[in-house]
């Protein structure tokens, strides 16, 4: 990320749920993560634009935060800054568009990756959409492994098997989850998530933004 003779920079910071942002998960730690870099490279931060409540889903130009980050950025002649690619956008084509300037958007600048040319930020979003590909293929055999398997067994012994094995199952699902809200993800995106990796809850549902919510609230 080299220096620049303008060094105005417009910090764009998105979050999944606004329960997320008012509870400051996720939008702290972007912040501080770019405002690091900022300082390291000499950046001048002259606005801060949070979107909560929407999903990486949601193409960036039709985000009202992010079109008033393009408009600030505009106005200077400045950059737009997000902590990490997701945080702009999870499609890939999307988010390699921007990059590549085929948008009409300012200079994007990933906080993550400060130092890494256009062709390393490319690569890690294609892997990292290969790694989702991935992960849902190995997810929809594994369900439909667990729907030919059939029932549990009956009698007392075959429910406390079946009762430790969802305790167990609950307890990992929220380890992962934990996990995944520390890096700025949303409840929704993370339930999606779970759901991706073979969680379920201890009833064997799928994880939703509410159940998930709710567990971790508990």
């Amino acid at each position: 990320m080299a220096r620049q003779k303008n060094n105005s920079v417009v910090i764009y910071l998105r979050v999944s749920t606004e329960e997320q942002g008012k509870s400051g998960l996720g939008i702290e730690a972007q912040l501080q993560l770019c405002k690091s870099v900022c300082e390291q490279y000499g950046y001048k931060v002259i606005e801060i634009y949070s979107e909560l409540g929407v999903s990486g889903k949601v193409p960036p130009l039709a985000r009202p935060q992010f079109q008033l980050a393009v408009g600030a950025a505009k106005k200077v002649g400045g950059r737009i800054m997000v902590a990490k690619l997701d945080r702009l956008s999870r499609n890939l084509h999307q988010a390699t568009g921007f990059l590549d300037g085929v948008y009409d958007c300012p200079e994007i600048l990933i906080a993550e990756n400060p130092s890494a040319s256009m062709l390393e930020l490319r690569l890690k979003a294609l892997i990292s959409q290969e790694e989702r590909d991935m992960i849902a293929a190995r997810t929809k055999a594994a369900l439909q492994a667990r729907k030919t398997r059939g029932a549990e067994p009956n009698g007392t012994a075959g429910r406390a098997a079946a009762t430790a094995k969802a305790r167990n199952t609950t307890e990992q699902a929220i380890a992962r989850a934990q996990e995944l809200l520390s890096t700025g993800l949303g409840f929704t995106e993370v339930a999606e998530t779970l759901n991706i990796e073979g969680f379920t809850t201890s009833r064997g549902s799928a994880w939703t933004k509410q159940s998930l919510y709710k567990r971790m609230s508990a």
